[in-house]
């Protein structure tokens, strides 16, 4: 009898130490995915990890940014919520929840976090910013009845931003699938590199270079900007 049960504690001694092994090696995985940025393949480890123990807050967290980072805001805000359900006083969790709930539209619940924020931190003028803007919202909307907005045929279902007049044309950034160069994604999303396009009416016209927004001078005789060569003989034309 003695040695069946000394037989029993040695299994589950070794089924304990496996299970403590296997979160282990999950939980590095996470990081180091993490720390390279990577981070929809961390996700994956983050959210098994969580099935073993719901109340990691340092999980949680990490979760919570990943989510952010690949643009799932309502799982991030399910995240953080969990977190501040557990409890969680930090300051900056809870200045990314309230900022999280009103970039999903809640506004109200926005404010209440915004002012325990303020409440830790007095300092935070940040907090105080946002918190005064989405008190005066109605405002700030007063006049959108006097303006519409249209899509034009050049755009797409991709982000797209930073437009500017450049001699008589039109040129933007935007992270469209195009056939010109080699195709690029981040490999912590898994969404295309940023493109700049120049229009001539509704016809994209001509792909320059990729990666950042431009910015030109008041002469428009030089223009600056960060990104990656697509074509030799662009460097010149630029």
């Amino acid at each position: 009898m003695r040695i069946r049960l000394l037989v029993f504690i040695l299994f589950q001694l070794i089924a304990i130490y496996t299970a403590q092994g296997q979160v282990h090696y999950i939980k590095k995985t996470a990081d180091n995915l993490y720390q390279q940025q990577n981070y929809k393949e961390a996700i994956y480890y983050y959210e098994k990890l969580l099935l073993n123990n719901a109340s990691d807050t340092s999980v949680l967290q990490k979760l919570s940014d990943c989510y952010l980072k690949t643009k799932q805001t309502g799982k991030a805000e399910t995240a953080l919520n969990l977190m501040v359900g557990y409890g969680c006083k930090n300051e900056s969790i809870l200045y990314q929840y309230a900022y999280v709930l009103a970039g999903n539209g809640k506004y109200d619940q926005a404010k209440k976090y915004f002012q325990r924020v303020i409440d830790l931190n007095p300092k935070n003028n940040r907090a105080y910013r946002f918190l005064e803007g989405y008190n005066r919202l109605e405002d700030f909307y007063s006049d959108s009845v006097y303006s519409k907005i249209n899509y034009l045929t050049i755009n797409t279902a991709q982000p797209e931003f930073s437009p500017i007049l450049y001699k008589d044309k039109l040129v933007f950034v935007s992270s469209r699938e195009t056939s010109i160069g080699v195709k690029r994604v981040h490999e912590y999303n898994n969404t295309p590199f940023l493109d700049l396009f120049i229009v001539d009416t509704s016809k994209i016209e001509k792909k320059l270079l990729s990666d950042f927004p431009i910015v030109y001078p008041i002469e428009d005789e030089r223009i600056g900007f960060t990104g990656n060569k697509i074509h030799e003989s662009l460097t010149r034309e630029t």
